[in-house]
């Protein structure tokens, strides 16, 4: 089934706000059997994920780093053909207790109505310094 940008813009809005508290469930009820998320960054701690399955590795990964949740606040959103970018910030307190502060822009793929691929690109030191040090 084909959506409207519209609808592809509220779906992608929709699974980054998911990823505040991520439910595998959910998550997987967006995305395709094939889906793919590539986090841009090359950082060896931080796999490409695929499948379904990858919604399981994305619940407990942010739930674990993020114990009181994960703010994502959605800047800009752009939608055209079967994609959508978003341009996002996050705000959260690491599970060591550190300020944790991102900046994202994510590329959203549609196969239908659902997301086939997501990339996302961010802040990599950030990350190294807040969640890997």
């Amino acid at each position: 089934m084909e959506m409207t940008l519209d609808e592809q813009k509220e779906r992608a809005v929709k699974f980054i706000k998911a990823l505040e508290w991520p439910e595998a469930e959910t998550l997987a009820s967006m995305v395709t059997d094939d889906f793919e998320f590539d986090p841009m960054g090359r950082l060896k701690q931080v796999p490409v994920l695929h499948g379904k399955a990858a919604t399981k590795l994305m619940e407990s990964t942010l739930r674990r780093a993020f114990p009181d949740r994960l703010k994502m606040t959605v800047l800009t959103v752009i939608a055209e053909a079967n994609q959508v970018a978003i341009q996002a910030e996050s705000e959260a307190i690491t599970d060591k207790g550190r300020q944790y502060a991102n900046r994202y822009h994510f590329y959203i793929r549609f196969a239908g109505d659902k997301i086939a691929q997501v990339r996302e690109y961010n802040d990599t030191d950030h990350v190294r310094q807040v969640i890997f040090s």
